[in-house]
C-alpha cells in the first residue's frame, strides 16, 4: 500500500481590526483579493471592514490612462496647430499673389478703378479718382529691392533713400516723413 503526503504552505497576514482592536490573521491571498476588489469582510468579532483605498496597481493604471489621454490631447493640439499654420501659409501666399498682380497692373499703367491703361497713371488717378488717392491705406505699393527699370508708362513716386515707389501721394508723404526721421536719427547717432 502506497501513502501520499501533500504539503501545502499558506502564508498569513496579521491584521489589527480598526473597529475593536483585536489582532487576527487572514491568508495573504484573501487579503490581496479584498484590497483589489474592495468587497467587505469581517474580523473575528464581527466588525464589518472594507479596504477603500486604491492599490498600487490601480494607481498605476490610472496614471497610465491619464498619460495616454495627455499624449492624445497634445498630439491633437499639435495636429491642429500644423493645420492652422498650413491654412495661414496658404492665405499668405494668396495675398502675396494678389499684391503681385496689383503691382504688375499698376506698373503697366492699368487703373484699378476703371480698368483701362493710361500712359501716366498717377495723373489719371489725381484728376479722375482723387478720393482713391486720399485713402488711409495704400492700395498699391511697390517695393524695389534690386535696381529695376520701371516701364515708361508708369509714373510712380520713388523714395530717394530706400528706393520704394509709391502710387499714392499721401502714402509717399507719410513714407518721406518716416525716412527723414530715420536720417535725422542716423546723423544724431
Amino acid at each position: 500500500m502506497a501513502t501520499f503526503t501533500e504539503t501545502k504552505e499558506t502564508v498569513f497576514t496579521v491584521i489589527e481590526c480598526g473597529g475593536c482592536g483585536v489582532m487576527f490573521a487572514m491568508t495573504e491571498a484573501y487579503n490581496k483579493q479584498r484590497r483589489e476588489d474592495h468587497k467587505g469582510w469581517c474580523c473575528p468579532n464581527g466588525c464589518n471592514r472594507i479596504y477603500e483605498g486604491k492599490t498600487e496597481a490601480q494607481k498605476l493604471r490610472e496614471q497610465l490612462a491619464t498619460a495616454e489621454q495627455n499624449a492624445k490631447y497634445h498630439a491633437e493640439q499639435a495636429r491642429r496647430e500644423r493645420q492652422e499654420a498650413e491654412h495661414f501659409k496658404k492665405s499668405r501666399d494668396a495675398y502675396k499673389g494678389r499684391v503681385t498682380h496689383l503691382k504688375n497692373r499698376a506698373a503697366e499703367g492699368m487703373c484699378p478703378c476703371c480698368n483701362e491703361k493710361f500712359p501716366n497713371l498717377h495723373e489719371h488717378m489725381k484728376s479722375n479718382h482723387p478720393e482713391f488717392l486720399e485713402q488711409e491705406e495704400p492700395v498699391i505699393e511697390i517695393s524695389i529691392t534690386e535696381p529695376v527699370e520701371a516701364p515708361k508708362t508708369f509714373q510712380g513716386m520713388p523714395c530717394g533713400k530706400c528706393g520704394r515707389v509709391f502710387t499714392f501721394k499721401k502714402s509717399f508723404k507719410k513714407h518721406i516723413a518716416i525716412c527723414k526721421g530715420r536720417k535725422k536719427a542716423e546723423r544724431a547717432g
